[in-house]
């Protein structure tokens, strides 16, 4: 009973300490971004009103996610597909590094690590 405690308390104390993920299609679509900014890709600057009202009703899927150190708008960040095109919106929070070890982040692009296996793959630590 004690070692099934344990593993028990284990498992919540890891999910609570790397449980961070991008929002889902349905949170965005609720307005649910649980502490994620949304901002345009071409700026980086948060997004109108009106756009991201666009956004909620185009966006389809979670396309990757980046992991950028130092980033002024966040270093973690998520993009979406719109039908068939990259979404012009994307969210951004700090977060800490994820765990290359993990297999799912690898590094691309500039020494930024990225991630695009899903939503639920591409945890973030918090």
């Amino acid at each position: 009973m004690l070692k099934k405690a344990i593993v028990l308390l284990s498992a919540l104390f890891f999910s609570a300490a790397y449980a961070d993920t991008c929002p889902s299609v349905i949170e965005i679509k609720q307005d649910n971004f649980h502490g994620w900014e949304a901002l345009n890709t071409d700026s980086g600057e948060p997004v109108s009103a009106l756009k991201l009202k666009k956004f909620k009703r185009l966006v389809k899927a979670f396309n990757f996610a980046y992991w950028v150190e130092n980033a002024p708008e966040g270093s973690g960040q998520c993009y979406y597909r719109q039908v068939d095109e990259v979404a012009e919106v994307y969210f951004a929070k700090n977060t800490l590094a994820p765990l290359e070890a993990e297999g799912n982040w690898y590094k691309a692009a500039w020494g930024f690590l990225k991630c695009e296996v899903g939503l639920v793959a591409c945890r973030l630590p918090e």
